[in-house]
This record gives C-alpha cells, sequence and structure tokens, in this order.
C-alpha cells in the first residue's frame, strides 16, 4: 500500500535542500548562465517534490527526481557536489518510506547508479587511491541508507500486517459474540415457550375447568332458587339471604377466575414472545378492570414493539399502580398514557383518589425492581392524587 508522509516531512525536506543548494551554489562560483540553470533545475525540484505526492507516490515517478538531480549535478563545474548528492539519500529514504518494500528497492537500486555513476566515471578517466576511497565510501554510505530504507519498509509492513491480524481476531470475536448472543437468545425463547406451554397445560387448563364447574355451581343454584321460590314463596327472607350472598361469592369468584385466566394467557403470550402483546395485554387489562369494578379506566397507549421482558414489566405495572388506586386511594377514575419517545417507552398513571403520603410497600418496590431491571426508571408521587410515572429503553433489555 502506498501512503504518504506527513506536511512535516515536506517541510523539512524543502528546507534541508534548500540550505544545500544555497551551499553548493555558493562553492560553484558560477556564472550567470549556469546559476540561472541551476536555480531553475532546483526550482523544478522542489516543484515536482511538492506534486508526487498528489500523483499517489506512483514508484516510476520518483525517477524524475533523481533525473533532475543528475542534471544538476552535471551542470555543476565538481566531478561530484557532494551537496547535490545529499539530495540522492533524501529520494531514497522517502522511497523507503511511501513505497511497497520491492518498489522501493526498485527506486533505490536506480537512484543508487546514478548516484554512483560519476564516481564511476572518475575510476574510468583517473585510476587512484582517492578515486578509489571516495567510490567506496560514497558506496557504502548509499548501501547504508538502502538498508535503513529497506528495513523501514519492513517494520511498516509487519505493522500492517499485525494491524490486520489485529482487525481480522476483532472481527472473529465480533461474530462469536454475536452468535454466543443468538444463542443465548434462542436457548431462552425455547426455555420460555417450554414454560408458557407448561402453563397453557396445567394452570391454564385447571383455571378454564375451575370456570366451568363455577358456572355450573351457579346455574344450579339459580335453577334451585327458583324451584325454591316457587315452593315456599312464604318463608322467611332468611333463606333468600344466605342463597343471595352465596350467589355474590361464586360470581366473585368466577371474576377472579376469569381474571387470572386472562393474567395467564397474557404471561404466556409475554413469554412466547409476542413483541406487541405488552400493548394489547395492557389494553385488555384496562378493560376488565372497568368490567369487573366501578372504576373507569381511560387508557392511551401507543403501537410500540416491545421485548417479551418489557411488555410483563409494563403489565405488572400497570396492574400494580389500578389496584393501588383503588385499594389505597378509593379512586374512581385512573388514567392511563403510554407512548414512544425516541428510544424510550415513557409511562404516566395517575387516579382521582384521596392521594396523600404514601407508604412504599411491596408492591411499589417491586415495580421499581421490575423496572430498573430492563434499565429503567420509576417514579411514585402523593399529594393531591396519586401518579406514577416512568419509562424505559425500547428494545433494550440490561
Amino acid at each position: 500500500m502506498i501512503k504518504s508522509l506527513p506536511v512535516r516531512w515536506y517541510l523539512l525536506k524543502i528546507i534541508v535542500s534548500l540550505i544545500s543548494f544555497l551551499l553548493a551554489l555558493f562553492f560553484e562560483d558560477a556564472s550567470r548562465q549556469r546559476s540561472v540553470i541551476l536555480i531553475v533545475l532546483f526550482a523544478l525540484f522542489i516543484i515536482w517534490d511538492y506534486v508526487r505526492p498528489t500523483l499517489k507516490n506512483r514508484w516510476p515517478l520518483f525517477l524524475l527526481d533523481g533525473t533532475i538531480i543528475f542534471l544538476m549535478e552535471y551542470y555543476s563545474k565538481f566531478l561530484v557536489n557532494y551537496f547535490f548528492h545529499l539530495f540522492y539519500l533524501g529520494i531514497i529514504l522517502e522511497a523507503g518510506f511511501v513505497l511497497e518494500r520491492w518498489q522501493a528497492n526498485t527506486v533505490s537500486a536506480i537512484i543508487g547508479i546514478t548516484a554512483l555513476s560519476k564516481f564511476i566515471y572518475a575510476l574510468i578517466v583517473m585510476w587512484n587511491a582517492m578515486t578509489v576511497a571516495e567510490f567506496l565510501f560514497n558506496f557504502f554510505a548509499l548501501a547504508f541508507i538502502i538498508t535503513l530504507s529497506n528495513y523501514a519498509a519492513v517494520q511498516r509492513e509487519s505493522r500492517k500486517e499485525k494491524d490486520e491480524l489485529y482487525g481480522e481476531l476483532l472481527e472473529a470475536y465480533r461474530k462469536l459474540r454475536d452468535y454466543s448472543e443468538k444463542v443465548e437468545e434462542a436457548s431462552a425463547l425455547k426455555e420460555r415457550t417450554r414454560i408458557a406451554r407448561e402453563i397453557h397445560d396445567t394452570l391454564g387448563h385447571r383455571i378454564v375447568s375451575l370456570i366451568m364447574q363455577l358456572e355450573m355451581v351457579l346455574r344450579f343454584i339459580r335453577s334451585k332458587d327458583m324451584e325454591h321460590n316457587q315452593e315456599h314463596s312464604q318463608n322467611s327472607g332468611i333463606d333468600n339471604n344466605v342463597e343471595i350472598k352465596i350467589q355474590e361469592m361464586v360470581d366473585r369468584t368466577l371474576q377472579e377466575a376469569r381474571a387470572a385466566l386472562a393474567d395467564t394467557r397474557s404471561a404466556i403470550n409475554a413469554l412466547k414472545g409476542r413483541e406487541s402483546s405488552g400493548i394489547d395485554a395492557v389494553m385488555e387489562l384496562a378493560r376488565n378492570f372497568e368490567k369487573n369494578t366501578s372504576v373507569k379506566v381511560d387508557i392511551k397507549a401507543q403501537e410500540i414493539g416491545l421485548l417479551p421482558e418489557q411488555s410483563v414489566v409494563l403489565y405488572r405495572v400497570v396492574q400494580e399502580a389500578i389496584t393501588n388506586a383503588v385499594k389505597h386511594g378509593k379512586a374512581t377514575m385512573v388514567k392511563v398514557d403510554i407512548k414512544e419517545e425516541g428510544d424510550k417507552v415513557i409511562f404516566h398513571i395517575s387516579d382521582n383518589g384521596t392521594g396523600g403520603e404514601y407508604k412504599e410497600g411491596f408492591g411499589l418496590e417491586n415495580m421499581k425492581q421490575r423496572v430498573e431491571a430492563i434499565g429503567g426508571k420509576l417514579e411514585v408521587s402523593g399529594g393531591e392524587k396519586f401518579t406514577i410515572h416512568g419509562g424505559f429503553p425500547v428494545g433494550k433489555v440490561v
């Protein structure tokens, strides 16, 4: 992967190049014409050094840098101008940092041969100890720079490989975590389904059987009562009062059994994982409560997709609240408002009862714990009227 160096690297390179060029120009003591040629070539070198990174630093483009430096050396009056020679080292180092290793090695080899070309020429025309020493010194200096450049490329590739392996490891961990969550959710759903089936097959059937038996008892009492009235219309009213009380008790027991059956069905629906069962169950609860008592329940509820745990919690909170309103506050009307605001379900329950100071018993404490268990919050306040306000995040169980 080809990358770019930070801007400060290019600024530093320009400053060092400018200082080296000015020193080279000072020692050149060149004529006006040659000075202009060298200045123009250096300006091209700086401009190209700014333009090249915008062309994605493709490795053949580095060869143009070497060509410009070679031309500056060509117009120098010295066989080798070491200040111009420093530019070669900068190009080799930059290639090692921004190119792939094989590309950097290719550029380094070509630039290195170009840099040594004048020393090779000097060996050919003037073979002596000085030219040999200069050649060997520059050869080993370039070899050191190329080795350093290659080491930088190896380190970068090693870092890249580690980053890729770390990314793959993170991705594998995420997949494993998602799979684990799905398995856990499937296991929980399977267990809830099993429990719901057991409740339906045992408790549900027993309650239905109880309701049928109570209805038979009630019909039997009413038929016997009619026969008794026909035969003993003149008897004392005491027996009639006893029979009426028995009928009322059976009626209440029948109503409680029907309510228990409705609660059992709501719990079964929640366990089976129907997301909208919470709202439906609450609406059904309000209707049954109005039917079985003289209390009016004014409920406003949006259709909200809930998790099974949230459905059960919402149902139990409303159930406890309207029961408390009648039992302790002597209310005749309860208002229930359930709505979705952003990523939260907000509920507000109030009544027209006596209000006053309230004592947090088991029911209220249980409500708070249920709501907090799914990441929500519940507040209870007394005063002129009893109110319960709270909420929890949609689709997120803590």
